[in-house]
Order: structure tokens, then C-alpha cells, then sequence
């Protein structure tokens, strides 16, 4: 994962999420099903870049 670079209070903050392979799956597994609800393409099962990584990182082959 990639380092992410936030403003909190103020100030430039640099972060680099980290997590396990179990909480991975199971957060992208939630976003993946709440983002095939609301997302243009995804509705029309058209699936947009977004989709397919979450699904992937959900779902591992």
C-alpha cells in the first residue's frame, strides 16, 4: 500500500495504512458491497476499476 498524506489541525500528516489479511478481506468485502449499490456503472453491472479492485481484494481467487 501506498503512503497517504492527510491535513489534521492544521498540519501535514503522513500515514501508511496497514492491516491484516483477515480485516482486509472483511472491510473490502463491506465497501465492495455497499459500492455495487450506489456506483453508476456497477449498478448496471458494468463493472468501473473501483469495483474490480475491491472485489479482488475481497474475494481472492
Amino acid at each position: 500500500m501506498s503512503a497517504r498524506v492527510s491535513v489534521v489541525k492544521g498540519e501535514l500528516v503522513r500515514w501508511e495504512p496497514r492491516s491484516c489479511q483477515v480485516c482486509l478481506r472483511r472491510e473490502a468485502k463491506r465497501v465492495y458491497n455497499i459500492h455495487i449499490t450506489v456506483c453508476a456503472r456497477c449498478t448496471h453491472r458494468d463493472c468501473c476499476l473501483d469495483g474490480k479492485a475491491l472485489y479482488e481484494l475481497g474475494f481472492p481467487q
